[in-house]
């Protein structure tokens, strides 16, 4: 029997591979919600041309997991969490599911095409990953084969921009027993040496291609109403050229998930018709360094004068929650963050869903908020001041809030034919949870900007 090599401890942070993109699958994510608009608007327009205005429920999820996963490097910390959020849509030709999201070019009873994108996390010690933010997408095609109605065989080639590529052959099957709703699945990846000497070898070591077998379970629970509770316990047994790489101790890479979410409740007729319809909305807003928690009324000026300029689109997904009138919508938008002497200009994606409750006064009331993810190309002057100056490296990739409040302009001027016309002052805030998630790049802080918007509905 070979003796075991002694192993070489992971390097410190300064000597791990740099130059790991940041930008994550959230690309595929906003460029997919945005791509909704237009498909799911030509999937019901022969409907509302027969029924009116009309729209139907749509399958979607919000929520958080707490990922907890082993490090199979050779290091004194060995596991590591992170707490992402959740968001689920599956429309006709776009999906999001979880952290993962792709375009269907074909999707019938047997067979689906599609291009997709999903996160690939790169577990090391928390304390490493502001300065590494090595979390990243991988991207790609998958077909999938379904010879019977839960059940499946995936085909994948995936890459991520550096050409560190995998070929995944899998197959799964679904089940709902009770209130639960479980998945099964088992794949083989082909990953290649250059793959492998990255992620493995940390590029102070040439490790070969092999392949990893994975399998795990996926399940939810319908605890009430839309409330669910989530879980998952994924593992992968190494190949061979990486169990052997000098910095690997484990032979076996697992991940576990918990987590709770909101979403369609299971026990009611799907394809439901809603009362709300689609709608744009166009804000501008103000930078700030205040807190989130200071907004209205302590608002600082920002001596920059920073400036952002958005468009979002809501596409509508229910108007019930827990059987209260919450109407709730998949929330995306581009911004533009004005050139100024501190910065040049830059764009910024963002996807989220957001939760709607209209206050039925003789002028309405609506009040809103929104959970989701920001991209920028570049991150601003405001916000790399505010993070730098509390020892984080900035992340183009954070967690979006957007807390608003609008009034109707149809009921305050008696126009019906404004009746979907709203005014209203919003917050963009991005942040990063306060340094629990990896994804976001373990940081503390990011940016608010307040502002007014005016939103019509179609």
């Amino acid at each position: 029997m070979r003796p075991r090599r002694r192993r070489r401890t992971l390097l410190p942070a300064g000597r791990l591979p740099s130059g790991i993109s940041s930008a994550p699958v959230v690309i595929l994510l906003l460029v997919s919600s945005l791509l909704a608009a237009p498909a799911q608007l030509c999937g019901q327009e022969e409907q509302e041309q027969q029924e009116g205005r009309t729209w139907n429920e749509q399958r979607w999820g919000l929520g958080f997991t707490m990922r907890i996963s082993n490090i199979p490097f050779a290091t004194e910390t060995k596991t590591v969490a992170t707490l992402i959020p959740l968001i689920m849509y599956e429309g006709p030709r776009v999906y999001i599911r979880e952290t993962e999201g792709g375009f269907k070019f074909i999707d019938n009873d047997r067979w689906r095409l599609s291009a997709m994108g999903r996160m690939h996390f790169f577990d090391i010690p928390a304390e490493f990953q502001n300065q590494i933010q090595g979390d990243r997408p991988d991207w790609g095609v998958q077909v999938r084969y379904k010879p019977w109605t839960r059940s499946w065989l995936d085909f994948e080639l995936l890459s991520d921009l550096d050409g560190h590529s995998t070929t995944r052959v899998g197959v799964g099957t679904r089940w709902f027993p009770g209130r639960f709703r479980a998945e099964a699945f088992a794949n083989a990846a082909y990953r290649t040496s250059h793959y492998n000497s990255f992620f493995w070898g940390l590029t102070q070591e040439k490790v070969d291609g092999g392949v990893d077998l994975t399998g795990g379970i996926n399940a939810y629970y319908h605890l009430i109403s839309s409330l669910y509770l989530q879980g998952a316990f994924v593992a992968t047994y190494l190949s061979r050229p990486v169990r052997n790489a000098s910095l690997v101790e484990d032979a076996v890479d697992w991940r576990a998930f918990v987590g709770i979410g909101i979403s369609n409740d299971r026990f009611e007729s799907e394809g439901r018709q809603l009362e709300t319809t689609p709608y744009w909305r166009l804000a501008h807003q103000w930078g700030t360094p205040s807190a989130l928690a200071d907004h209205p009324f302590q608002v600082e000026p920002d001596s920059m004068n920073s400036q952002l300029t958005t468009v979002f689109y809501g596409l509508p997904l229910t108007d019930r929650l827990f059987t209260l009138p919450l109407h709730v919508y998949l929330h995306s938008g581009l911004g533009l963050h004005w050139p100024s002497d501190y910065q040049d200009g830059s764009v910024e994606l963002v996807v989220s869903i957001k939760v709607y409750y209209t206050i039925p006064l003789p002028w309405r009331i609506r009040i809103g908020f929104a959970e989701g993810i920001s991209l920028v190309s570049e991150v601003t002057a405001l916000e790399r001041e505010n993070l730098e100056g509390n020892g984080f490296k900035p992340s183009e990739y954070l967690n979006y809030l957007e807390p608003s409040f609008g009034i109707n302009i149809g009921d305050i001027i008696g126009s019906e034919s404004l009746k979907d016309l709203w005014l209203g002052y919003v917050i963009h805030h991005r942040s990063a949870i306060f340094e629990t998630a990896q994804q976001f790049g373990r940081i503390s802080g990011g940016s608010n900007w307040p502002g007014v918007y005016l939103t019509l509905a179609r």
